[in-house]
């Protein structure tokens, strides 16, 4: 807990504002790491009721008086039992907002598993789907693909005739070439 008197000094953005039934408290927001909120809390508290009890114990006596020395005795335990009394209150306090975070815990979880299984469902119902979908695809476009692949059979015919056909006008064009060689080369002689 840091003074209000002190926060002068430093910035702002570096703590949470809590506010108590009796006065405002800062507490700073920036966590060393080592201890959580609620165990720094009760260390500070029972740090402080131990100092304030061994207060208690080196209170000087005025008088050696019996009577004076139960009355001190009895501000003594009256005081030790409202430090214990406050200690505790805030060991409740502190333990009670840890409860409600529990619970807030629990509803998230289960919220999150109802959102999974949620998600889980409409994954597989679209799984379904999707497959179904793949199925009447594959069944309506069966008769297509049986009509390219016929297609492409025809093609590769059509084209080895053309090659067949061209190497014949290819093989005629050679008969007719070497024909008229032999006539021009008797006829110049």
């Amino acid at each position: 807990m840091i003074p209000v008197s002190e926060l002068s000094d430093i910035k702002e953005e570096s703590f949470v504002i809590i506010e108590n039934h009796d006065d405002v408290t800062y507490k700073s927001a920036i966590d060393d790491g080592t201890h959580g909120g609620l165990v720094k809390k009760l260390m500070h508290n029972t740090k402080d009721a131990i100092d304030y009890s061994s207060d208690l114990t080196t209170i000087p006596k005025p008088h050696e008086n019996n009577s004076n020395d139960s009355e001190i005795e009895s501000v003594r335990k009256q005081k030790k039992v409202k430090s214990i009394k406050e200690s505790l209150q805030g060991y409740v306090k502190n333990s009670h907002m840890f409860g409600k975070s529990l619970d807030y815990v629990q509803e998230d979880l289960n919220s999150m598993i109802n959102e999974f299984n949620l998600w889980r469902n409409e994954l597989q119902l679209k799984r379904k789907e999707y497959l179904d979908a793949v199925k009447c695809t594959s069944l309506i476009l069966e008769p297509m693909n049986n009509q390219i692949f016929a297609l492409k059979n025809s093609i590769l015919e059509q084209a080895q005739l053309i090659r067949d056909k061209k190497s014949i006008v290819f093989e005629n064009e050679k008969q007719i070439i070497s024909r008229i060689n032999s006539m021009i080369i008797p006829a110049q002689l």
